[in-house]
């Protein structure tokens, strides 16, 4: 096997060139699973810093995941394992990091005892940006809308509820389907 050297442009050879440009820098896969969001954002803003090329980003991110990740991934394709999003996704689906979750964890979040008021409201704020983005809420508008479909929803008789969360499936629906 031929080691990659300064103007190797194969695969290898970037891989090895960002790898080593961001050994110290890149974090290490945190063992609490409610941290991957903050951790794949991390990654996300080094390799932008850093202008990591697409191809390589992937092949980066398996090299700081624990073991218990990498095992895991083994049952990708390595088609999707060559793409950064697709590993990402397929590991926040894995440790059960969905849209309810992020919510759940937004809804019964409470202070550590070692944890400061302001470093409390920032983990607060994380875990509701986590679950607006996986509910795709990028304006006023939606965001008034989910948070009435959830409230709605909370109301609903439970063989309801659990109807209305069958259906919606990955995805969520506005208030006024809900109440239909």
């Amino acid at each position: 096997m031929a080691v990659a050297g300064p103007g190797d442009n194969s695969p290898t050879g970037r891989t090895k060139k960002f790898g080593d440009a961001l050994r110290h820098v890149l974090p290490h896969m945190p063992s609490e699973h409610a941290e991957l969001p903050q951790f794949f954002d991390t990654v996300e803003k080094l390799f932008t810093i850093y202008q990591v090329p697409a191809d390589v980003r992937a092949k980066l991110l398996i090299l700081i995941l624990s073991s218990h990740a990498k095992t895991i991934i083994g049952r990708i394709t390595s088609n999707d394992l060559m793409t950064y999003d697709k590993v990402k996704q397929f590991l926040l689906t894995e440790f059960r990091l969905t849209p309810k979750e992020y919510k759940v964890r937004f809804d019964t979040a409470s202070k550590n005892v070692n944890e400061t008021y302001v470093l409390f409201a920032s983990r607060l704020g994380n875990l509701l940006s986590y679950y607006l983005r996986s509910r795709n809420v990028e304006d006023l508008d939606t965001l008034c809308e989910l948070l009435v479909s959830d409230e709605l929803k909370s109301c609903l008789p439970p063989g309801t509820m659990n109807y209305v969360l069958s259906i919606e499936g990955d995805d969520w629906f506005y208030s006024s389907k809900v109440a239909g």
